[in-house]
């Protein structure tokens, strides 16, 4: 391991506890920390590519939302420190979980989106509609409620997100619900 690598250990321990940071900071890149703290901003992405999972069960119709940073809704239970299994139905009774690789963009560099891919279901539940959201700064792409078939596209196009609007890109589901979103781009100099 570099002097470099345990830097960046030690900086996410100090910022986001020693378990989950250790997770953050895996070998492939960094993963956020999933949490409203400031380590989510701290971890920048090393490679201009951001996965978000999410699965939830009933939740009352309540957001269940995270974006590329890992800053959470409330109505988030759990965060992944792997890629979460969206092969499995989602189950009524199972708790909000969500995985985040992701992180804040670099110094000096824009994110210039050209692809999202994204697939899930929306079905819903007896406590409330199921949901299905993905937005980029000032383009919602995605805004799907109660829908049973399975979802799955892909856009192209271009939206840059500068240091600062990280939080602008989201994914949000509701009940019995669950969103596997990839997106992917090049790191262009901030203008």
């Amino acid at each position: 391991m570099t002097l470099d690598r345990l830097g960046t250990l030690a900086r996410c321990a100090m910022l986001a506890g020693c378990s989950l940071a250790l997770a953050a900071c895996s070998s492939a890149g960094p993963s956020s920390p999933c949490a409203n703290t400031p380590a989510a901003v701290e971890i920048p992405l090393r490679s201009p590519n951001v996965v978000i999972q999410l699965r939830s069960g009933s939740v009352g119709g309540n957001p269940v939302a995270v974006d590329m940073l890992g800053q959470k809704s409330i109505y988030v239970d759990q965060c992944s420190a792997v890629p979460l299994d969206m092969k499995l139905p989602v189950s009524t009774r199972e708790k909000s979980t969500v995985y985040v690789h992701g992180g804040s963009i670099p110094p000096g560099k824009a994110f210039e989106i050209t692809h999202v891919a994204f697939a899930g279901s929306a079905e819903g539940d007896s406590n409330g509609h199921g949901e299905f959201i993905v937005e980029l700064p000032g383009k919602r792409l995605v805004s799907l409620r109660d829908e049973a078939a399975p979802i799955k596209n892909e856009w192209r196009g271009r939206v840059l997100v500068h240091p600062g609007e990280e939080s602008q890109v989201r994914v949000q589901i509701a009940n019995s619900s669950k969103a596997d979103v990839r997106i992917d781009g090049r790191f262009v100099d901030a203008r």
